[in-house]
């Protein structure tokens, strides 16, 4: 699948982007690396091909267990159904489709290749897009999610920022929850809030550069029906990964260079790694860290390295 656009560029249809499912980040990964592969002429979904090698920086797994568990997933990815909600254009009046994500795949143990195709059910949804009614996501965005919910986040306020740098909207609680493939849980406001709002928030500033407050609304009644979204792209100097690596040592130039040569998945990749124990200022053996920004360029040049990038630093 040709993709005339830009490298890494997701488009969905608005109505595919509120639906309610409910992926794991393995999952999300998996679909969002087939939906990048698809070009903005394309007319079907040819088989997107997964290297093994891919598979592994892809899901973050040991390379002795990515066959299998890439096996799981997309078996699993065959059985998962999403729900739709749209108007129905033939009918009139509201309608909801419910929709499998892929039909076919395979792997190839002489090319250590794995093969997935989306269900073609969800070509209305990722062909040929225009009229507006789309959202734009990055790929490379999406890699750095490590909680379950964040992809979903990000998806709705990047909808909602498409005109945009800044907005305010509103949707219901149980709807939410309907989206996020989590109806009927967290009962007690207080444990959503904590469980899946606060971790959920925190990491979508620290990775998307999108800071967001969430406010719950009664709407006259004795619980919250109504949640109210206020969102807003921030400076990615204000964002979680910059302050981090500011504080290892680094200035705002050694920043933008390190972002420019190794881009945001690589930062992230080494921050979740090694980033604890650099800003501990300690060696594994307790030792003392001298200079904690040469550590941390060290770190990210072995994990650049890894999947071939080199640098001059």
């Amino acid at each position: 699948m040709e993709n005339p656009n830009t490298p890494g560029l997701i488009v969905k249809a608005n109505p595919f982007v509120e639906a309610k499912c409910k992926l794991d980040v393995y999952e999300s990964r998996i679909l969002a690396w087939g939906a990048q592969q698809i070009g903005r002429y394309d007319d079907g979904f040819a088989m997107c091909t997964l290297t093994r090698s891919d598979a592994v920086r892809l899901l973050g797994l040991d390379e002795n267990y990515t066959l299998k568990k890439i096996r799981a997933l997309l078996r699993k990815m065959h059985r998962h159904v999403i729900e739709i909600e749209e108007p129905n254009v033939d009918m009139g009046g509201e309608g909801w489709s419910d929709v499998s994500l892929i039909t076919k795949s395979q792997y190839n143990s002489k090319t250590q290749e794995f093969k997935f195709r989306i269900h073609e059910d969800l070509k209305p949804y990722l062909l040929n897009l225009t009229g507006g009614n789309f959202t734009q996501l990055d790929f490379v965005t999406i890699l750095g999610f490590r909680k379950v919910h964040t992809v979903r986040f990000y998806e709705l306020c990047k909808k909602e920022l498409m005109q945009s740098s800044e907005t305010l909207f509103w949707r219901g609680l149980d709807k939410f929850k309907d989206m996020l493939g989590i109806p009927g849980k967290y009962k007690k406001y207080k444990d959503f809030e904590k469980y899946i709002l606060t971790p959920t928030i925190e990491e979508l500033k620290n990775i998307a550069d999108i800071e967001l407050e969430i406010t719950p609304d009664k709407a006259g009644t004795k619980k919250f029906q109504m949640l109210q979204f206020d969102v807003k792209m921030i400076d990615p100097k204000k964002s979680g990964y910059w302050l981090q690596m500011r504080s290892f040592g680094l200035g705002d130039e050694k920043i933008s260079a390190i972002m420019k040569d190794f881009g945001k998945e690589i930062v992230n990749e080494t921050l979740l790694k090694y980033g604890k124990q650099i800003s501990a200022g300690e060696y594994n053996n307790g030792e003392k860290m001298r200079n904690p920004a040469g550590v941390f360029l060290i770190k990210i040049k072995e994990v650049g390295e890894r999947i071939g990038i080199q640098t001059s630093f």
